[in-house]
């Protein structure tokens, strides 16, 4: 009867490891998504577009944020002007792709001249001040 492998104190410890920090990191996020809510809704009911502020790190060191509400711009494909420049057979094909799959058949160049930009989601952003 073959025996089957079994799992090393130190596998053991990797998993627990993994699982204890999945655990962790997910209620942070949680935090993070909900105090980002609250910066994003304040901001805009003050109609207070940034501001750059002074703190402290964890380490009590000096720290410069600059926090601003805006909508990113994110590149789209222009469908219209993609349906003149490929067949029928490979607009159908990539009509619900992704923007890489437009590039792999249809080519970069068609991609690239099909590329648009369009608004994303608006949201704040809190990074160092430079």
């Amino acid at each position: 009867m073959a025996t089957t492998p079994q799992p090393t104190a130190a596998l053991k410890a990797l998993a627990k490891t993994v699982f204890l920090e999945n655990k962790l990191s997910n209620g942070h996020k949680s935090v993070h998504d909900q105090t980002r809510k609250q910066l994003f809704t304040q901001m805009v009911g003050l109609a207070l577009d940034r501001f750059t502020f002074e703190t402290k790190d964890q380490d009590n060191k000096k720290l410069v944020l600059e926090v601003e509400l805006g909508t990113p711009q994110v590149p789209g494909i222009d469908t219209a002007k993609l349906r003149t420049l490929v067949t029928d057979e490979v607009f159908m094909a990539i009509i619900t792709a992704t923007k890489k799959a437009v590039e792999d058949l249809a080519g970069k160049e068609t991609a690239v001249l099909c590329e648009i930009t369009k608004p994303g989601t608006t949201n704040v952003t809190v990074k160092p001040a430079k």
